[in-house]
């Protein structure tokens, strides 16, 4: 073969010209992508600022707030602020794993939020039947196709563009680890050591991509999780969702902010982490939901819970219960409830609106 290309010299020319291009084509890509690795190793990881430097010194506490249209407009998130007198400390929002640009980290909103001063807070949500290759269709035991390994692209893409976001974020993933409305809860076959393996190794690529960024909130739904904790390397806050839903629970109970923190508290205060209270909200069936809050700024204030260093209120009037019935969590209907909490919000250890 290579002697007839001999014998036509423009014909071996054509050959050995394409050799070349493929040679340096291919030598090209591997030095471009090995250039960028060596970038994103060298310089991107390198201006990552550490997570830690935003937790609270004890006495002092984050606000935040979750409202359906955040990240995108802040509007009534700093009227609010405003109305208590505190400093906007967080913004919460919640994004599920699967492809399409909904699932993909929201660098846009990420940005917005820091030029902001604010601590961004995603709830991370795996519902893995939103893939189109290799979707997790039945919510049993899905917890395993993590562990294993078969979503680690999608981990390590997030935990790239969270390194390249270089502000801290919190991030909370498998959120309510004993809750029967998540496919990723221990109600439908997802064991304690599973659900361990898959946060693990959540964690292990987050930090293996340089994210020093990302801090990790573990939340559980009731004592049962302890069996869940995946140890004090691996969590670096503890988030708890309380809630009073009064007569629309199944004890048709009215229940205190001050009796529900407690319930939740005692099981963690062990493994002494920040706590941030992701979610807190009160129906108004059975009580008054101004008395709720007020009372909520109170047992904050009188410093009978040093562990909690951020809270955010879960402002939703259109959300729907496991049941499918729908429950107004909203926040803000009346002035009466942000009139009787501001006094108090200082003194529980919220930066005032004023401070610089």
């Amino acid at each position: 073969m290579i002697r007839r290309l001999r014998r036509n010299p423009l014909t071996f020319g054509l050959f050995a010209l394409a050799g070349l291009v493929v040679v340096y084509l291919t030598v090209f890509k591997t030095a471009s992508r090995l250039g960028k690795e060596l970038w994103y190793r060298q310089v991107e990881c390198r201006l990552v600022e550490d997570h830690a430097q935003v937790v609270p010194p004890r006495g002092r506490r984050l606000w935040g707030l979750y409202r359906p249209e955040l990240p995108w407009d802040y509007a009534r998130y700093y009227t609010i602020a405003e109305s208590l007198g505190v400093r906007p400390g967080v913004a919460s929002w919640y994004q599920s794993w699967g492809d399409g640009s909904e699932h993909e980290f929201k660098d846009e909103a990420v940005t917005k939020a820091h030029r902001a001063g604010l601590l961004p807070m995603v709830t991370w949500e795996p519902w893995l039947s939103a893939f189109r290759h290799g979707a997790v269709l039945d919510p049993e035991s899905s917890l395993v196709t993590v562990a294993e390994g078969r979503f680690d692209g999608f981990i390590r893409g997030w935990a790239r563009e969270v390194v390249r976001s270089r502000r801290p974020i919190l991030i909370r993933p498998m959120h309510e680890l004993g809750n029967p409305w998540y496919g990723w809860s221990s109600p439908h076959g997802n064991a304690p050591d599973i659900q361990i393996a898959a946060w693990r190794r959540i964690v292990d690529l987050f930090r293996e991509e340089g994210a020093r960024n990302a801090a990790f909130v573990w939340t559980p739904f009731d004592g049962l999780d302890t069996l869940a904790w995946p140890g004090r390397e691996y969590v670096d806050w503890i988030g708890l969702d309380i809630f009073n839903y009064g007569t629309m629970a199944e004890n048709g109970a009215w229940v205190g902010f001050r009796r529900l923190l407690e319930h939740q508290l005692e099981p963690v205060k062990k493994y002494g982490k920040p706590v941030i209270l992701a979610e807190v909200g009160t129906s108004s069936h059975g009580g008054s939901s101004t008395d709720w809050w007020r009372d909520m700024v109170r047992a904050l204030a009188d410093g009978a819970f040093p562990e909690i260093r951020a809270v955010v209120v879960f402002d939703n009037p259109a959300w729907t219960s496991t049941t499918g019935i729908p429950v107004d969590w909203g926040f803000t209907h009346s002035d009466g409830a942000l009139r009787t909490m501001r006094p108090g919000m200082v003194r529980s250890g919220f930066a005032p609106a004023e401070s610089p």
